[in-house]
């Protein structure tokens, strides 16, 4: 494997969810609610953003508008060059279900942004991949049964359905696919329900970098009495991830993710 240099950026000390300005030169991220960004040759951050609500993605368009997705529960909105107020440039429609726009990405035309539309009760593998007008808002769906929509230079979608990624061919001059999806990235670790950490990105020359691993990890549940006694408990493995025991010692409830969503058992 090669191997490549990582140097080290100063001065971004508690800085997460890092993402390129167009042009390659600048870092932009999150950190103590406020957006920042750095140049690539280090030296102090700039404050772009102050009190800056982090959701799921910030897009840095060549115009130096921001667009973003403020909360999990919220449209895609604009941050204006020079200003420090959010804008809204999506709404959920509820008459559709709709709760919550997330991962955007813009397109080579720099007039248009996919990003995926997540629903009201459901989980990852019942959202959409759908296309906006970043002028106007208009938005319209162009696959189904599909979340984190990823454009791959030059004709490719790469999106993650039934938690495993797979890539369609895609026009990016008419924003449509074409032909039957296939199964790539097989090692690429998943995305959570709340669209935090995610896993894939892509330059704008068509490389496409990943999280190797896991893509959900099956546990079982054990009960662990005073002294450190393990008992083995009667419930089959299931991606179990919190877990809290009643007052009484006698309940516990855990979530479970089955399907993309979040579940609660008792």
């Amino acid at each position: 494997l090669a191997e490549f240099p990582v140097p080290r950026l100063d001065r971004t000390e508690e800085a997460s969810s890092p993402f390129f300005w167009p042009d390659g030169k600048w870092i932009g991220f999150y950190r103590e609610g406020t957006l920042e960004k750095i140049s690539i040759d280090g030296g102090d951050p700039l404050t772009l953003v102050k009190s800056f609500p982090f959701g799921t993605g910030v897009v840095w368009m060549a115009d130096d508008r921001l667009i973003v997705q403020p909360t999990w529960v919220e449209g895609l909105a604009v941050i204006d060059r020079g200003s420090q107020e959010l804008r809204p440039l999506t709404t959920p429609d509820p008459k559709r279900g709709e709760r919550a726009h997330w991962f955007p990405q813009a397109l080579p035309d720099g007039r248009h942004l996919l990003f995926t539309i997540m629903r009201r009760g459901a989980g990852v593998n019942d959202s959409e991949v759908a296309v906006v007008e970043a002028a106007t808002g208009k938005y319209r769906v162009i696959l189904e049964q599909a979340a984190e929509g990823r454009f791959v230079p030059p004709g490719f979608l790469v999106f993650i359905r039934a938690g495993v990624y797979h890539a369609i061919r895609f026009d990016p001059a008419s924003q449509t696919v074409s032909g039957e999806p296939i199964r790539v990235l097989q090692d690429a670790r998943g995305i959570l329900p709340e669209g935090e950490k995610v896993p894939v990105a892509v330059s704008t020359s068509g490389t496409l970098a990943y999280v190797p691993g896991p893509r959900l990890l099956e546990s079982q549940l054990v009960w662990v009495a005073e002294g450190g006694k393990q008992e083995l408990l009667p419930y089959p493995p299931r991606t179990y991830l919190d877990a809290s025991v009643s007052s009484d010692g006698l309940h516990a409830s855990v979530s479970v993710i089955e399907g993309g969503r979040y579940l609660l058992h008792v």
